[in-house]
C-alpha cells in the first residue's frame, strides 16, 4: 500500500518554558505502509539551542496502519523572566507520501509554529525584579544603616510613634524581600551570605 497523506495537527501550539518536551502531532489521512517524515526547526524569536533543541534533520516514523506520530522536541527552562518566544517546526517531505492541509490540497512543507510561555512570571519575582522594590530595598538599606542614629540623634519624644512606624515598615520590607527571594532563588539564596546580612539587618530593626 501507499504511505498516503498527512497533515500537522494544529498550526500552532503553546507550551511553558518548564514543559521539557513541545509535542507536535502529525496524523495520517489515507494510506497504511510503513513510512518517514522529514522534520527540522527554525528559530523566530526563541534562540536555538539555548531555548529549545534544534533539529535539522529529524525523522518522525509510522509504522504500518499508524495513525498518528508525535514530533518531540525539547524545550529548555531557564532562571530569568523573558517574554514569550517562538520557533518553528517545519514539515517538509514524506517518504512514497505526500503532506496536505485542512481542505486536502497537497504541501510542500507544513508549518506549526511554537510559543514558549515563560514560567517565572509570578508575583515574588515580578516585585524583586521591579525597579520601584530595588529602590525601595535601596532605601530601607540606608535607613537600616544610618537611620535609626540619626534619628536618635535629632528626633524629639513627639517623633518616637511616626519612628516606630517607619522602623517597622523597613523591618516588613526586609522580610519581604527575604521571603520572595528564598522563593524565587531557594537553597542558592538560603545558604548565601546575602541572606544572613538581609536577616541581620531585619531583626537589627527590631526593637
Amino acid at each position: 500500500g501507499e504511505a498516503g497523506t498527512f497533515k500537522l495537527v494544529s498550526k500552532s501550539l503553546q507550551v511553558r518554558e518548564d514543559c521539557g518536551v513541545a509535542s507536535i502531532k502529525v496524523r495520517r489521512m489515507s494510506g497504511t505502509a510503513p513510512c518517514e517524515i522529514k522534520y527540522k526547526t527554525a528559530p523566530v524569536s526563541a534562540t536555538a539551542g539555548k531555548d529549545y533543541n534544534t533539529v535539522s534533520n529529524g525523522r518522525l516514523k509510522f509504522a504500518f496502519e499508524q495513525e498518528e506520530a508525535v514530533i518531540e522536541i525539547l524545550v529548555y527552562d531557564d532562571d530569568g523572566y523573558e517574554a514569550d518566544k517562538m520557533f518553528k517546526v517545519i514539515v517538509h517531505g514524506v517518504d512514497h507520501g505526500r503532506l496536505v492541509n485542512e481542505e486536502g490540497t497537497a504541501l510542500e512543507a507544513a508549518v506549526c509554529l511554537v510559543t514558549i510561555k515563560d514560567n517565572d512570571f509570578d508575583v515574588p519575582r515580578l516585585i524583586l525584579n521591579s525597579s520601584a522594590f530595588t529602590t525601595v530595598t535601596a532605601l530601607s538599606t540606608l535607613y537600616a544603616l544610618f537611620g535609626t542614629e540619626i534619628a536618635q540623634m535629632y528626633a524629639t519624644k513627639e517623633d518616637d510613634f511616626l519612628l516606630g512606624c517607619v522602623t517597622g515598615l523597613v523591618a516588613g520590607i526586609f522580610l519581604l524581600e527575604i521571603v520572595f527571594t528564598l522563593y524565587v532563588k531557594g537553597k542558592k539564596y538560603g545558604y548565601s551570605v546575602m541572606f544572613y546580612m538581609d536577616l541581620i539587618a531585619m531583626v537589627a530593626l527590631i526593637p
